[in-house]
């Protein structure tokens, strides 16, 4: 942005010439450079619902500096970040804050896992309250339009933007390609692109790079760490991996929480019927919103499918072979598996058990194949490709690197809004760094 530049003859000056309406943003730049302010990013945030609520919270206590050891090496880059929550918006509302959201305030409005803009707003005009008396005398409450909520995002004094996307909506993922394109850093844990079609996956993949009307030299960033494994940064390794030469033959992973909950109770007690062992990962909400996701292997699915792009492989969802345990839901979800399930299910447990193996619902990327594959699968007891306790998630990696005899593995908690939330923020700290 700038016109022209020169150096005085004493060596100690330096001259520019920018345009009068780069002014404002030319000083600001200059001023936190030469007094080593805190860099500023501006964050908008889409989808308020259990992951947008679990990520605001975990935002809220990182600015409080809770649970932080501002000593460690990790941590000096993060004390010159100033994280501004600038708009937040579900599908009936949005909060729009020039200079940030107060996070302290915001958070108390949080019902149970859920923050409804809609019902929010409603009862703050019951009580006969203002937006801004509730949260900071700047913030103002609009009905959500995408369009609006990206214009207020666009903001010259704030040219390092991200938007965190926390929906699961097909046409706010239609605009990732674009938003790319003009700058925006994008976060999400959402598989409509990296589980669509290859085409517009790939489109995002070129459109990274760009640095927008107000980016300067900072390129735009796709971070999607969070859409397998939460906090476990299996994307994150993957990419290293490949980044670093090695080469990777195999992936095999215990993908959904749910599942693998179920399937480690059963391999435990085998006469432990499927439907009670689903209650179980009920009672504890690991299920999908809608619970055939998990049941049909669909969930499983996209999660291998992301993996293997990350792979290279130029593979499409239905090209992904799946075994499905249940493929029709229905308004009672036990009955169904009682009915269909527990019976075959059961026995194959049983059958395991006596022939000492354990069944694990997996899925698997064979590069040299090119073949993706998930259903249930049958593994030593002895040596099982890893030891899942509970709701693991799990990823053994074979490559040239970690062979068969010492492949690498990654395992822990991986399912549900706080690990997801989780993963989320140390995306957003991951891009925030790279921009201080």
């Amino acid at each position: 942005n700038i016109v022209a530049i020169a150096q005085g003859s004493s060596e100690r000056n330096i001259s520019a010439v920018v345009s009068r309406d780069e002014l404002p943003l030319a000083l600001k730049a200059t001023h936190d450079a030469f007094l080593l302010k805190e860099t500023s990013i501006s964050v908008s945030l889409l989808g308020s619902g259990k992951v947008g609520s679990a990520f605001l919270q975990k935002l809220a206590v990182w600015e409080a500096n809770q649970g932080r050891d501002s000593m460690l090496p990790c941590m000096r880059e993060d004390q010159y970040l100033s994280i501004d929550l600038r708009a937040l918006s579900d599908d009936s509302q949005m909060l729009c804050a020039p200079r940030g959201l107060p996070l302290a305030e915001l958070e108390k409005q949080i019902d149970g896992d859920n923050l409804d803009l809609g019902q929010r707003a409603a009862a703050w005009e019951k009580e006969g309250k203002k937006v801004d008396e509730v949260l900071a005398k700047d913030v103002e409450v609009k009905p959500s339009n995408l369009e609006t909520f990206i214009d207020f995002t666009e903001c010259k004094e704030y040219p390092r933007k991200v938007i965190v996307d926390c929906t699961d909506s097909d046409s706010v993922a239609s605009q990732y390609s674009e938003w790319l394109r003009h700058g925006f850093h994008i976060i999400t844990p959402s598989r409509q692109v990296l589980a669509g079609p290859y085409e517009r996956y790939e489109e995002c993949m070129k459109c990274m790079g760009h640095a927008g009307k107000f980016g300067g030299s900072q390129s735009s960033q796709f971070r999607y760490d969070a859409a397998v494994g939460g906090q476990i940064p299996v994307i994150t390794v993957l990419q290293d991996l490949l980044q670093t030469g090695d080469r990777i033959d195999r992936l095999t992973g215990v993908l959904s929480g749910t599942l693998s909950l179920i399937f480690n109770q059963m391999n435990a007690n085998p006469d432990l019927p499927f439907s009670e062992a689903y209650a179980n990962a009920k009672e504890r909400k690991l299920p999908n919103v809608n619970p055939i996701d998990d049941l049909s292997g669909f969930d499983t699915a996209q999660k291998s499918l992301i993996l293997a792009r990350e792979l290279g492989l130029h593979v499409e969802l239905k090209d992904v072979e799946v075994e499905s345990l249940l493929e029709i839901g229905g308004d009672d979800i036990i009955q169904q598996l009682r009915d269909n399930v527990d019976g075959p299910m059961g026995e194959k447990f049983r059958n395991a058990k006596a022939n000492g193996e354990l069944l694990l619902y997996v899925g698997q990327v064979d590069v040299q194949e090119g073949k993706v594959s998930v259903g249930v699968r049958s593994f030593s007891a002895k040596q099982p490709p890893f030891a899942l306790q509970d709701a693991d998630f799990a990823v053994q990696v074979v490559s040239q690197r970690f062979p068969d005899t010492t492949p690498l593995i990654l395992r822990g908690p991986g399912a549900g809004a706080e690990f997801t939330a989780s993963g989320l923020l140390a995306s957003l700290l991951r891009v925030c760094r790279s921009l201080v």
